[in-house]
């Protein structure tokens, strides 16, 4: 049976979700996994290490965001925008401190960099979806009152 109309829409926002959702846990959570090796000194001190697991934890919700949001949609935006505030966290400083001014700034990531800039743009989608998501559902509700 093929869908039309709305209800197609509708699966085609949930779908959306799911993916961007499941790109930027996949994408983060490798970084983190990256971060946390003994031999990389990205944060030496105790502060570092509580925001490191605490961008985890962001990057568990987004996961449980891409599963959610194939359900309802509502939950999964509340879900997707709650983990990327808890990631933020950790990736903002790295995002502040790029020259994203200067035409080198992609090209001068070495090693792990490219998975960080990974982390980063994805999270940045996924926060742009997030937000988008709940202005639409925001006024679609709106619009049925």
């Amino acid at each position: 049976m093929l869908l039309t109309g709305p209800r197609k829409h509708a699966r085609i926002r949930k779908l959306t979700a799911s993916i961007v959702y499941a790109g930027g846990a996949l994408a983060t959570a490798y970084w983190i996994e990256i971060a946390l090796w003994p031999e990389q000194p990205y944060y030496g001190n105790a502060w570092g290490l509580a925001l490191l697991r605490i961008a985890l934890v962001g990057s568990a919700i987004l996961g449980a965001a891409s599963l959610v949001s194939l359900f309802k949609l509502q939950y999964g935006v509340a879900l997707g925008l709650t983990a990327a505030c808890l990631s933020w966290l950790y990736f903002a400083p790295f995002a502040a401190s790029r020259p994203w001014g200067s035409p080198e700034w992609l090209l001068g990531w070495r090693g792990d960099g490219r998975e960080q800039m990974v982390a980063i743009l994805s999270l940045a989608v996924t926060t742009l979806h997030s937000l988008i998501e709940a202005w639409n559902l925001r006024r679609s509700r709106g619009a049925t009152r």
